[in-house]
């Protein structure tokens, strides 16, 4: 370790024991082994599935790890806090209570951007409060594909947010909406990821139909065409075989069915068109939708992110967002926005050392 990092991380708080990472399913920021001759070695990049026998490898005798932070844990704590105060709230004045506290805690950092925040206190959320697997079952869809596995956890919470956005506060209803997005390719995780197939998803979400034509006119590739237009079905059967206790109702289950479809009628497999959708249906396609298969999380990333995603939905030629959703959630954040700004609080600006950010990564 050069001496410019010990004196770098003297007094700062980035050593990490094993028994606190274990609390995370997702890393809270790039972890590092600090080698005995002091080079740091990555192991985990923000937001990877945190393996925990892997990890305590590392931890045995004088090994030690060190973490170069992301998360902001006390606004990340707020939040979980005003979730689980809304899923144990026993009347709708209550839930609803809760549900103005997260709008205005979502504002500060994902709306209006006057706070920095990044998607991994998301990600970090929505597994706290609602992740329902237990972690063999979790570790079976990792081993898929962990970008996917990453992914659909962002997805659920971003189905949560839109959720109580359009004013949905069932616990029930907010956990399986959250769940489903882990199991939307089933079928195809059951069967393994075939690189052309991850490939076909990504062409498609980009653009309708571009998937489903490349397996099509590849001419040997006819298996995977069809695996492809048959998987939203297909996964939804199976889920409901296998992973029935995981979910509060099978109706929540029908919605895989449909997570291809499309806004304008051009998706897959019936080719419905929104006004033939319900809210809950439009909001876990366009979810869907929006949300690239290959992420990487930077601080800072979650700044405006919210009305950033719905900007870029509003430009795209294949209608990826619900027109009327968008148009509520938009009002939502505006409301709450007037409503802070007659009544302005002092808030304490979020602690990042972008120093020691830069200089772990050149050390390591």
């Amino acid at each position: 370790m050069s001496e410019t990092l010990e004196q770098k991380m003297a007094g700062k708080e980035v050593e990490i024991s094993h028994g606190e990472l274990a609390k995370y399913r997702f890393a809270p920021g790039d972890v590092y082994w600090v080698k005995m001759n002091g080079k740091l070695v990555r192991l985990l990049t923000v937001g990877d599935y945190i393996d925990r026998e892997f990890i305590q490898k590392f931890t045995s005798g004088n090994m030690s790890l060190m973490l170069d932070r992301i998360i902001n844990e006390d606004y990340l704590n707020d939040g979980i806090s005003i979730l689980e105060g809304m899923r144990k709230g026993r009347s709708i004045k209550e839930r609803a209570s809760s549900r103005t506290e997260f709008i205005d805690w979502l504002n500060d950092v994902f709306w209006s951007g006057e706070k920095e925040g990044s998607l991994i206190d998301l990600i970090i959320l929505g597994e706290k409060v609602f992740f329902a697997f237990e972690d063999e079952f979790a570790e079976k869809l990792v081993s898929g594909n962990t970008e996917f596995f990453t992914r659909s956890a962002l997805m659920g919470i971003l189905n949560v947010i839109f959720a109580i956005n359009m004013g949905y506060m069932d616990d029930k209803l907010l956990c399986d909406i959250y769940n489903l997005p882990f199991l939307v390719d089933y079928f195809m995780h059951v069967d393994g990821y075939a690189f052309d197939l991850i490939r076909a998803l990504e062409m498609e979400r980009k653009s309708s139909g571009n998937g489903r034509e490349w397996l099509e006119f590849k001419g040997d590739k006819m298996a995977e065409h069809n695996m492809f237009f048959e998987h939203p079905d297909k996964s939804a059967r199976l889920v409901l075989e296998d992973c029935k206790k995981y979910f509060h109702s099978e109706e929540m289950v029908s919605l895989i069915e449909k997570h291809h479809e499309r806004m304008d009628g051009s998706g897959f497999p019936e080719g419905i068109y929104e006004s033939e959708l319900s809210d809950l249906e439009t909001l876990f396609i366009s979810v869907n939708q929006a949300i690239s298969f290959k992420l990487e999380f930077v601080f800072g990333d979650g700044k405006k992110y919210l009305k950033n995603i719905i900007a870029a939905m509003d430009e795209d030629e294949n209608e990826i967002f619900s027109a009327r959703i968008r148009s509520v959630f938009e009002n939502i954040f505006e409301c709450s926005k007037q409503q802070e700004n007659e009544n302005p609080e002092e808030s304490e600006a979020i602690e990042y050392d972008e120093d020691l950010h830069e200089l772990l990564k050149e050390s390591a």
